[in-house]
């Protein structure tokens, strides 16, 4: 059985929110006694998002991400900082891995959006009945069957676009 666990490692800093078969360890450092919010400490999460909503009135301006990030940093101070077996390097790792990915996630985001774009702007084929953008192309098969029932006198096989907005052929 999977379940939701949302983590705070005491020694690299790095929160994480997954589904899992067994008890969390760190998937960045391997830590297996990570402070665990999902269970016994409910409450401790629904504070986490109440908390991000909170910051959302003080700070207009900050988008929910920013947001997000100024309460980890803080559940960061209260259960991490001083913790015996926080390390200093292995957070510095962290906090340098967790920038590198951020900048591949927005790489990718970038690279989704500027597809996204191209897609908008090649030309597409429209109704000239309604000029509807929702056409389909008549496939080979429905051609095959329109001639299979109607024989020569299949009018599908001078067409090749359907509207489905009017029905329109052409």
């Amino acid at each position: 059985m999977h379940r939701s666990y949302y983590c705070i490692c005491p020694r690299c800093a790095r929160i994480s929110s997954r589904f899992v078969d067994k008890k969390p360890v760190c998937d960045f450092c391997g830590y297996k006694d990570v402070l665990d919010f999902s269970n016994e400490e409910k409450a401790k999460k629904l504070h986490y998002y109440k908390r991000i909503a909170e910051l959302k009135e003080p700070f207009p301006e900050k988008d929910s991400n920013e947001r997000t990030k100024m309460v980890e940093e803080e559940y960061r101070e209260k259960y991490v900082y001083n913790s015996p077996v926080f390390d200093k390097d292995l957070n510095e790792k962290r906090i340098a891995y967790d920038k590198q990915r951020e900048a591949e996630l927005e790489e990718y985001g970038r690279k989704n959006r500027a597809e996204a774009e191209a897609e908008e702007r090649r030309p597409k084929p429209h109704c000239p009945t309604c000029n509807s953008t929702n056409v389909k192309k008549i496939s080979a098969g429905a051609k095959a069957v329109s001639v299979g029932l109607f024989g020569i006198f299949s009018q599908k096989v001078k067409h090749q676009f359907h509207c489905n907005n009017c029905g329109y052929e052409w």
